[in-house]
């Protein structure tokens, strides 16, 4: 394995054994943790976003009052103080599409704000949360708001471009 000039070997072929094993274990030794490739199908009953723009309402004005701006509240943009208002003024959110909408519409703040929140937090407020019991089914939605956030005049209903997504297969 070793020519008898080599650094590795002892004059009396002592590590020859030891580094014999090391390649050994390099060959043959199984990597200790696995990849899982799934591949989940998109159906439409998996697809109901009645609740969604709720959830989306609720979970970004606490992310915006606890997270994005908790010490400058007076930094807020101006589309989503009259949403935060909105939800503040009733004990039970009443946040519609239209609410969403109306907070993005003409203030590019808060459109950039509503992608950053879609983009890079909503996922993980469905995946902790306990009323969603599966969150890459709304994926589609996700995906569908982000491209809404650019258009906000395109977002009209829960299921605006629900047609895309039905039965296509996604590599996970």
């Amino acid at each position: 394995m070793f020519d008898h000039d080599s650094l590795f070997q002892t004059e009396n072929g002592e590590n020859d054994a030891e580094f014999q094993q090391s390649d050994f274990n390099q060959t043959y030794h199984q990597p200790t943790s696995m990849t899982k490739c799934e591949t989940i199908k998109i159906k439409e009953e998996d697809i109901n976003y009645k609740n969604f723009p709720k959830m989306i309402g609720n979970n970004i004005v606490k992310w915006i009052k606890k997270n994005k701006y908790s010490k400058q509240p007076n930094y807020i943009p101006k589309g989503f103080k009259g949403l935060i208002e909105l939800r503040e003024r009733e004990k039970q959110s009443k946040i519609k599409i239209k609410d969403l909408r109306d907070t993005i519409i003409d203030d590019t703040e808060s459109q950039t704000l509503f992608q950053e929140y879609i983009s890079d937090q909503l996922f993980l407020d469905l995946i902790f949360s306990n009323k969603v019991a599966d969150p890459f089914s709304y994926i589609p939605g996700i995906s569908n708001y982000y491209s809404a956030a650019q258009e906000p005049e395109k977002m009209k209903s829960n299921y605006f471009m629900r047609k895309e997504f039905i039965n296509q297969e996604v590599q996970m």
